[in-house]
């Protein structure tokens, strides 16, 4: 009568036994294949992912490089100081120092550097998760949780580029962690420790102070109240310490500095929330950064914790990456490194799903569970097997539901066509044209570029100025207005010459290079204005170069 219970509990223990061996298995794998795919063609140039803000890293990297460096001209130091002092108006440049301190330990610039410290970054952050998620799953759910962390495609694509975001993750995850713990066992200790973390997330990057704030207040509203909340000591003492470095660093930056202005009043645009524009694009970004799958997945694994301190503290990280994406709305709509945070939110709030899938798997004794979730798990595999398979050509199908079904099931997966294509891409016509370019302006810092501008001033060596895309000016549509093209909207409709004279001739320009020969196009009074009054200095099939010192007689 009583052998039913022992065999259950026999059971229970022996899988108890299991589960630290099998969670170690699992992560050792995980890590192991997370560095692999990290590895593979590192040292290839980064222009196939958001590559003009990758390249404002290197610029900001090269200027602390030359100004130590051995045998570098003069002319070399002087225009890497220049772009490094026009594009580190930003965020603390933390990993573009480390990558110029290993440019100098290894004697040179690479590409390598970079993306070894970032996907490091990433692959600490996978212990973050790790050992969050352990606090209210068990270890083999936590485990496969920080696989899905690591081997996530845009967590791949993000960790292999060059760009904060990677460092802001790794501080957040950390962030999360010292929150959980503080609330596990209260301390002044423990408050301190959260405070100093999640203030230098926030300095690395000022946007993730939404998730952080809201999950820190959280659990204290679900306990007592807003007000309570709000005007604690411990609510104070976070201020002080978690936001006081970033309102400090920033508002300095604000005062001192045109960028940061520029930002602030290009990515907040209120009146997007009424455009369609916001809410599609951000529905795609979504669906490229994590997935709709998994992002369903959240929500029901939110609704299966019962534990109210991790489901508050779920629902504020939920709830402060809402706030910010209403209140970024241009960035939320266009920029997808930008939902970087929602991967481990995702992940996190994931787990319980996990957990629950495995107790059930775990404690049904039918074949037929099993033999279903194995299916289940090879068509799974499968499926994302094709998805990895399909070329984008397959998106220029004039089938009018090919497209649409290919799109939307990529967005479930938050997968990309030709993913793993892209890490097998190097550029060397891209970096002999910039270095042909900069020989041809006798790397000058007076140039005017309509081009992949910032990569070309880095391989080039030169600097300069940035004349406005087409959908930005003269006469920008409802977004070409907004964002990037904010700065431009004050020369809405003038011709080509009126903006020249009244922008650009104050800085004296010597050349003006064209190197998006389908944007020149499009800008007929650019066109006429260039030809018409300046000498063309290079004509080549991809770039033009005007000698602006040579107006035609």
């Amino acid at each position: 009568m009583n052998d039913a219970p022992q065999n259950h509990n026999a059971k229970i223990a022996q899988s108890s036994t299991r589960e630290p061996l099998l969670a170690c298995i699992i992560l050792a794998i995980a890590f192991l294949a997370a560095a692999a795919v990290r590895l593979y063609n590192i040292d290839a140039a980064k222009l196939y992912f958001s590559p003009t803000r990758q390249y404002y890293s290197f610029c900001i990297a090269k200027g602390f490089y030359f100004q130590s460096a051995d045998l570098i001209g003069q002319q070399a130091r002087k225009i890497a100081a220049i772009n490094k002092e026009a594009l580190d108006d930003k965020e603390p440049p933390v990993t573009e120092y480390l990558v110029a301190l290993i440019w100098r330990i290894v004697g040179g610039q690479n590409h390598w550097a970079p993306s070894l410290i970032c996907s490091a970054f990433w692959l600490v952050g996978g212990v973050f998760v790790f050992l969050i998620a352990q606090k209210y799953t068990a270890a083999v759910p936590a485990a496969i949780a920080t696989a899905f962390y690591l081997l996530c495609p845009f967590g791949i694509l993000i960790s292999r580029s060059f760009q904060p975001e990677t460092l802001m993750t790794m501080m957040f995850l950390g962030s999360i962690y010292t929150i959980f713990n503080y609330y596990q066992n209260q301390s002044p200790k423990r408050l301190f420790i959260m405070g100093l973390v999640s203030g230098l997330a926030i300095l690395v990057k000022v946007s993730i102070i939404f998730p952080i704030w809201a999950a820190f207040i959280a659990p204290g509203i679900c306990k007592n109240s807003l007000r309570r909340t709000i005007f604690s000591r411990r609510h104070l003492a976070f201020i002080i310490l978690g936001i006081g470095p970033a309102f400090v660093y920033y508002s300095y930056l604000a005062i001192c500095t045109d960028e940061v202005r520029m930002v602030a009043q290009s990515v907040f645009a209120p009146q997007l929330l009424l455009d369609s524009f916001f809410w599609t694009g951000w529905l795609n970004q979504l669906g490229s950064v994590v997935g709709f799958i998994p992002i369903a997945a959240a929500v029901f694994g939110i609704l299966l914790v019962r534990d109210k301190t991790v489901k508050s503290i779920l629902i504020g990280l939920a709830l402060g990456y809402l706030a910010y994406a209403l209140i970024f709305t241009y960035t939320t709509a266009t920029h997808d490194y930008y939902q970087v945070q929602m991967i481990p939110i995702v992940i996190l709030a994931t787990s319980p799903v996990i957990a629950f899938f495995l107790d059930q798997l775990r404690y049904k004794n039918s074949r037929h569970h099993q033999s279903a979730l194995a299916v289940g798990l090879l068509l799974l595999i499968a499926l994302l097997g094709l998805l990895t398979g399909i070329k984008t050509g397959a998106f220029r199908s004039e089938n009018r539901f090919l497209k649409p079904s290919l799109v939307f099931a990529y967005k479930c997966f938050g997968m990309r066509p030709d993913h793993l294509a892209q890490y097998s891409a190097d550029y060397p016509e891209f970096i002999e044209r910039a270095e042909k370019i900069g020989c041809a302006v006798n790397h000058s810092d007076k140039t005017i570029s309509l081009a992949l501008t910032v990569p070309l001033w880095y391989y080039g060596d030169y600097a300069g100025y940035r004349w406005p895309r087409h959908h930005h000016w003269p006469f920008p549509d409802s977004i070409g207005s907004i964002g990037t093209g904010a700065k431009w909207s004050k020369y809405r409709g003038l011709s080509a010459a009126k903006l020249f004279e009244e922008h650009f001739a104050r800085f004296a320009p010597e050349y003006f290079i064209v190197a998006t020969p389908g944007d020149f196009e499009k800008q007929k009074s650019l066109k006429e204005f260039l030809y018409g009054k300046f000498k063309v200095l290079v004509h080549e099939e991809k770039y033009l170069i005007f000698d602006l010192t040579e107006p035609k007689e």
